[in-house]
């Protein structure tokens, strides 16, 4: 899995949000080292968004990835796969990070963060406005140029 790195980072308390057919591995392969929430909406999923440093997204399968597009608007520093057009919802370097699918590349994404503490409320601002500029209605019009 591609967060397992981030787990041996000092300083770095791993938690996932959601659930599914894969949450039994990803128990055994994080073991305690994971903070699982299960599915979350509504308020619930706000409050773990406002807890949150930055966004993980590790899925490398997604066309829309609309938490990311959340993660964004509540004001996080995202990080992305380069893989299909998710990277494209990411200005990477302003916004978050877009990186290469492998387990060093996304412990290396979430070391820059724990080693530029000083950048992170530039990248959460920026991810706001970001967000904040990708209304369903602007998408629709750039899809229509």
């Amino acid at each position: 899995h591609l967060a397992a790195g981030v787990t041996k980072l000092k300083g770095v308390r791993l938690v996932i949000v959601g659930d599914g057919p894969q949450r039994q591995s990803l128990d055994q392969l994080f073991g305690g080292q994971a903070t699982f929430m299960g599915m979350l909406v509504g308020e619930e999923l706000a409050e773990a968004y406002a807890s949150a440093d930055i966004f993980g997204f590790t899925g490398t399968n997604e066309v829309a990835a609309n938490v990311l597009k959340e993660a964004q608007a509540s004001g996080l520093p995202t990080l992305a796969p380069d893989s299909g057009g998710i990277g494209e919802l990411i200005k990477d370097g302003e916004t978050g990070f877009v990186y290469q699918p492998t387990v060093e590349d996304f412990q290396n994404k979430v070391k820059w963060f724990l080693d530029n503490k000083d950048r992170l409320k530039a990248f959460s601002r920026n991810a706001r406005l970001f967000a904040e500029n990708r209304s369903w209605t602007v998408v629709m019009e750039e899809m229509e140029r």
